[in-house]
């Protein structure tokens, strides 16, 4: 039982290891990694691999390098203060 349950953590660990690192690379090493996975012989994911694709170009599946848009954001001025009693 102890091994079944170091197995079920090592393949959760795993997989929040990759989903962090897909979350926090650039759009351009998505690109590359999805083109290595493509090179994969034989008719493995082509499909999924060419929607992939096109979810990462469109950029809505980067992070913070997804989207070359280069917006700042915007600074308001904050609410007015009440007057201090004196």
């Amino acid at each position: 039982m102890q091994i079944l349950e170091q197995v079920l953590v090592a393949l959760i660990v795993g997989a929040s290891i990759l989903y962090c690192l897909w979350r926090l690379t650039p759009a351009r090493a998505h690109l590359f990694a999805i083109d290595l996975l493509r090179r994969i012989p034989g008719d493995i994911g082509a499909a999924w691999s060419d929607r992939l694709r096109k979810r990462v170009l469109s950029g809505g599946g980067g992070g913070c390098g997804g989207c070359s848009s280069g917006v700042k954001a915007q600074v308001h001025g904050g609410a007015a203060r009440p007057a201090a009693k004196s």
